[in-house]
């Protein structure tokens, strides 16, 4: 045996150990349990293995930190992973690093990640005070990027309303990608089973949207909203849902003559 070779060996096994045991903790934090499929054949994670192998060659502090780790497996193969650290990634205590980690995840792939994004947005929303909670809801409601602002708008539908609410998703029902308008829609319905009068007023101004899935969910934020007099009052008549569709099918027949003339 090379003399030291034996001694490098444990080192890196100890090193080894250490390391799995801090992942180990961070794992059940996020209460995740790998499938099968995603173990290597000597029993761990690939993405477990490849942190290991940066701790073995120096190259990863085994002092790390909740955010840092978080940071690590957010860039996971799997799916079920990354979506548990976006709903994880709501209760850091630092929201500057949390809004950056939820930021990421709001553009992965998948939709259920995607999704998560959204869940661990709106925990970092309900434990922020009221001046945070503010300056979050004006950065994300005007962020530049589309997967961000639906997002945030799904987010908004899982939180404790405000009067902030309220402005948000009036500008996010109004917003010119239709993808974002749906989540807006989807998180009034949500709402207007507390509070119906102001979520069912941005379903009715979205009944002659131009794109039709926005149409069809506000027709169902109308339907689901309860059954009290006050929200009687704001669902649009049969005859005013026709007029609604006939004022969208000539507004779409004057863009198309004007196109055709241009």
């Amino acid at each position: 045996m090379v003399p030291g070779h034996g001694g490098h060996d444990m080192k890196a096994r100890v090193r080894s150990k250490a390391l799995q045991g801090v992942i180990a903790a961070t794992l059940a934090w996020l209460s995740y349990v790998p499938d099968a499929d995603a173990l290597g054949p000597d029993g761990n994670a690939p993405w477990v293995q490849a942190l290991v192998e940066e701790a073995e060659s120096g190259d990863l502090d085994l002092q790390l930190d909740r955010l840092s780790l978080l940071r690590r497996l957010a860039i996971s193969s799997s799916r079920d992973l990354r979506a548990k650290v976006a709903n994880a990634a709501g209760a850091l205590s630092e929201p500057t690093s949390a809004q950056a980690l939820l930021r990421q995840l709001a553009h992965d792939p998948s939709a259920r990640v995607r999704l998560a994004a959204a869940r661990g947005l709106a925990r970092l929303i309900d434990h922020a005070d009221a001046r945070l909670r503010a300056s979050m809801e004006s950065g994300w409601a005007r962020a530049p990027s589309e997967d961000e602002r639906v997002a945030f708008a799904l987010a908004l539908g899982q939180t404790a309303p405000d009067f902030l609410t309220d402005l948000a998703l009036s500008e996010l029902a109004s917003d010119h990608r239709p993808r974002v308008r749906r989540a807006a829609l989807a998180s009034a319905r949500s709402l207007s089973a507390h509070e119906p009068e102001p979520y069912l007023r941005l379903a009715v101004a979205r009944l002659d949207d131009q794109d039709r899935r926005t149409r069809k969910q506000a027709r169902a934020a109308l339907r689901a909203a309860p059954a009290r007099p006050e929200v009687a009052a704001l669902r649009p008549s049969a005859e005013q849902l026709r007029e609604s569709r006939h004022r969208y099918r000539r507004a779409l027949r004057e863009t198309n003559l004007a196109r055709a003339r241009a």
